[in-house]
């Protein structure tokens, strides 16, 4: 009958894609995403707010020594019939070396499909005593997108001799 053979097909991720899968989106120390980043330098490249390169060993650098400065200002003001109060606080994180802002992660996420510049979003969150770091795969729908149909492709060229047809998502009969 209909939809008695099917097949379900799952690829092996390579390690590279794996590992940054595992880092996106993740709170980590610095000591932490420091390590990864030196782990992966041959993978990556970085980049400051403007989009300029910058050394991946001065960027791992930045990571690794951040200064959280924090200032707060309130003014007070007393009138006859009335008070006004106004309390400002500014947080910024900086680094003796220049900050990267984005890194760049080179990587084939599978087998047999193509090399793929991914970028990742740099964040530092400054609400508590140490800093919290955040690398983030900007557009990752898009990529697995990209990825899917790259795959479909390499499927439908190697079944064009047949009737097959391919298709991207899931199907239950």
């Amino acid at each position: 009958g209909h939809a008695d053979n099917t097949a379900t097909v799952s690829l092996k991720k390579t390690s590279p894609f794996a590992s940054l899968l595992n880092v996106n989106g993740r709170r980590q120390g610095q000591k932490e995403l420091a390590e990864w980043l030196e782990d992966w330098r041959d993978n990556l490249m970085a980049f400051d707010a403007e989009g300029n390169v910058i050394d991946i060993k001065q960027a791992i650098n930045a990571v690794r020594k951040i200064t959280i400065e924090a200032s707060r200002s309130a003014d007070h003001e007393d009138r006859d019939f009335g008070a006004s109060r106004s309390v400002m606080e500014s947080v910024e994180a900086k680094s003796r070396d220049i900050m990267p802002a984005v890194f760049q992660f080179t990587c084939t996420p599978y087998d047999e499909l193509s090399e793929r510049a991914i970028k990742l979003r740099y964040s530092v969150l400054t609400g508590g005593d140490v800093p919290v770091l955040v690398l983030r795969i900007v557009q990752l729908e898009k990529l697995e997108e990209q990825i899917a149909q790259e795959f479909r492709d390499l499927l439908a060229d190697k079944f064009e001799e047949t009737e097959i047809q391919t298709y991207i998502g899931k199907f239950k009969a």
